[in-house]
């Protein structure tokens, strides 16, 4: 009897993007048997993806941010399982280890230390899994996943609400995110199955112009999405260097436009209790095509939907413009 003939094992297929499940921003916590919580990690939503061709990193909007990071993948290449794709967050971490969105920015040049912070399985072993739930996609992520200094799973904590808030204040998170662990994961939805709750000012804003000064730019004119619109709500001096700003400047000036793209800069106008100065800097504002988003941290919010005290923390390439919607 000859022997039974051996046969090369199915190729592992091609991996894409999956368009993200989204979070919905919350002001409680939601709470009850099945929700878990996590910390809240200020970075780039990524998804990293080993295929048979190779790891890679896609950002929350399908951009190959990769090349930017290609120092990183063989760590990631060597935690993720060869047909495995993962949702999480990538940090850069400054020199007193907090998270920087600038650095991330320039993540080529400065090598800053990165950590990758899984927290879903969307595929393993070239399958998708988005069908199962939150709690086996969890369990699947923690037993097969590789860690290191790099990549490390996103800690979830079962608990009271009350009690998970007031940790995460002692321990000054940024926020938190609520998930259901019976859920699928309902790719490119925001169905209120995942829930976060911010605790630090943050978000992210749509700029639309500039104010010449030194180094390219004084000020930058900054708005948010409403009803397909786009609404301006802050000029932003504060939390440039002037490597920053020729950075930044770099960017704009590729896409300065005649056009203004905010639709309620008369209101805007009157209704500031410096209404003759915001409309005196307004006039003289050069427009740029509504396509850059960043970072900013702010104190709040004015009556008049205006940011009170804002900051520029950096540059997002992993946010769409459109997606760009007020948080607070």
């Amino acid at each position: 009897m000859g022997r039974k003939r051996l046969t090369n094992p199915k190729p592992l297929p091609e991996l894409g993007w999956t368009p993200p499940m989204e979070c919905v921003t919350v002001s409680a916590l939601p709470e009850g048997p099945r929700w878990t919580y996590e910390v809240m990690h200020e970075g780039y939503r990524t998804q990293a993806i080993h295929n048979p061709t190779g790891l890679r990193l896609l950002s929350h909007n399908a951009k190959d941010i990769s090349r930017h990071f290609a120092h990183f993948l063989p760590e990631l290449a060597t935690a993720i399982p060869s047909g495995a794709k993962l949702d999480g967050v990538l940090v850069a971490l400054d020199e007193r280890g907090n998270p920087s969105y600038q650095l991330l920015q320039n993540a080529v040049s400065n090598r800053a230390p990165l950590i990758f912070y899984p927290f879903d399985l969307l595929a393993l072993a070239g399958r998708d899994i988005t069908g199962l739930t939150l709690e086996e996609r969890r369990h699947m992520l923690q037993t097969f996943l590789r860690e290191s200094e790099g990549v490390q799973l996103s800690e979830t904590f079962r608990g009271a609400a009350p009690d998970i808030l007031n940790s995460a204040r002692r321990n000054r998170l940024d926020g938190i995110v609520a998930k259901q662990e019976d859920t699928t994961y309902e790719a490119g939805q925001r169905t209120g199955a995942w829930a976060k709750l911010n605790l630090t000012r943050r978000q992210a804003f749509v700029i639309g112009g500039f104010t010449r000064g030194s180094y390219g730019f004084d000020e930058l004119a900054v708005g948010y999405y409403r009803a397909g619109q786009l609404r301006h709500c802050a000029l932003v001096r504060n939390g440039f260097i002037p490597d920053t700003r020729r950075a930044v400047y770099a960017l704009m000036s590729r896409m300065i436009s005649h056009n203004c793209p905010f639709t309620n800069l008369a209101e805007v106008a009157v209704a500031s209790y410096k209404h003759e100065q915001i409309a005196e800097k307004l006039r003289a504002c050069v427009w740029v095509r509504p396509e850059l988003v960043a970072q900013f941290g702010f104190l709040g919010w004015t009556t008049s939907d205006q940011l009170r005290h804002v900051k520029f923390l950096g540059i997002r390439d992993d946010k769409h413009p459109r997606s760009v919607l007020r948080e607070w």
